[in-house]
């Protein structure tokens, strides 16, 4: 069994699709982890324990591992940097 820390606003399903890949894995969490409730999610810190050898899509959870810093409620968070293209750059003087 390897275990897994819950972070800031993530619930059962986000945990459930960066583990395994899919929420079918919810299942899996389920039975290592016999407190759990959907009625409440996990807190923030909450250590949660797994079947390092279960997965259902492994392509996904491969690709949430390399490119998302973090599944939280259905959101991923990704930095990205904007640069105001000429049009924005137009907008923005007028609007001052």
């Amino acid at each position: 069994m390897k275990s897994f820390i819950v972070r800031q606003g993530q619930n059962l399903y986000d945990v459930a699709l960066t583990l395994y890949g899919s929420i079918e894995g919810l299942f899996d969490l389920m039975i290592c982890n016999p407190g759990l409730s959907f009625d409440e999610p996990p807190e923030k810190g909450t250590e949660l324990f797994y079947h390092e050898g279960f997965c259902v899509n492994s392509d996904i959870r491969d690709y949430i591992a390399e490119n998302i810093d973090k599944i939280a409620n259905g959101n991923h968070y990704i930095t990205i940097e904007h640069q105001e293209n000429e049009h924005e750059q137009n907008l923005n003087r007028n609007i001052q």
